[in-house]
């Protein structure tokens, strides 16, 4: 059953004027990519990740044989976020850590995890997790690799930045282990390489571009990126008003990202503020 929570793809023209306050709304799923026998990593991100980021982290561990699984109780140990163990259904919320246990094939469908029983040829759960969670969350998936042998985690890593999600990986010299960080920046799909420290406050940032100053009502930001349209408009000749709203959406919060803008204010203001800086590239 899916999480009561809309799902990217149903956020839609039919929705009117409500769909600009309903993304709002969303949060972020950060997939979280990571040797099981590699603590360190995971201990130096779960630190700095503050118990109101208004993300929510799904650990998946890639194994070889000889690695013992991470416990809950060591990762509640780094972090101020509630963690507990992935259950089959279980809806993903906020704030939450959510640990896949051994042994299982996870994905999510509905903003809901799910776990099958791994089967013999099932070596990679990081990529088929990642993959998962694109197609569920769209724009709203954050993919990250940290430190682990071999390549799990590369094509997840397409995956998530192909259907508009947000990527990022561990510099290997950070990492006991640089296959994984490595095989996924060499993909050439990963925004942001950062050491494993350095990952929670990109993240942070990341959240806070639609929570900072939210506008009074979902009617005023429909009618400050209608302005924003009409600029875009009157400057290039090209008409995106019939577009997907789901997809302008996107585009318009990479450029906001990029400009260190939190909102799109009602007032004919928002039309100049989002003006290509001079010497930046028109495209998002």
């Amino acid at each position: 059953m899916p999480c009561s929570e809309p799902r990217p793809s149903q956020t839609r023209d039919a929705q009117g004027a409500g769909w600009p306050a309903g993304e709002a709304d969303r949060f972020r799923v950060v997939g979280i990519g990571a040797s099981a026998g590699d603590l360190e990593a995971l201990d130096r991100l779960l630190r700095r990740i503050p118990p109101d980021s208004g993300l929510a982290y799904v650990i998946v561990q890639h194994r070889s044989p000889r690695d013992e699984s991470l416990s809950a109780e060591t990762l509640a140990q780094a972090t101020r976020v509630p963690v507990e163990i992935a259950t089959d259904g279980q809806c993903v919320e906020r704030d939450h850590v959510y640990l896949i246990p051994p042994g299982t094939s996870p994905s999510v469908e509905g903003g809901a995890l799910q776990l099958a029983t791994e089967s013999d040829g099932d070596s990679l759960p990081v990529n088929a997790f990642l993959t998962s969670l694109a197609e569920d969350q769209h724009e709203h998936a954050v993919a990250i690799v940290l430190s682990g042998t071999g390549s799990d985690g590369a094509l997840g890593t397409v995956a998530v930045k192909k259907h508009g999600g947000n990527t990022f990986a561990q510099v290997p010299a950070d990492a006991r282990h640089e296959g994984m960080p490595a095989a996924a920046i060499a993909t050439g799909m990963v925004e942001r390489v950062l050491p494993a420290a350095e990952i929670p406050a990109a993240l942070v940032q990341l959240a806070a571009v639609r929570r900072r100053h939210l506008p009074e009502s979902g009617r005023d930001e429909e009618e400050g990126v209608g302005r924003v349209l009409e600029a875009v408009a009157r400057t290039t000749g090209l008409d995106f008003s019939r577009y997907e709203r789901s997809t302008i959406l996107r585009r318009l919060l990479r450029r906001m990202a990029a400009s260190g803008i939190a909102n799109v204010p009602s007032t004919p203001r928002s039309s100049t503020a989002m003006k290509t800086r001079p010497g930046a590239s028109p495209r998002t």
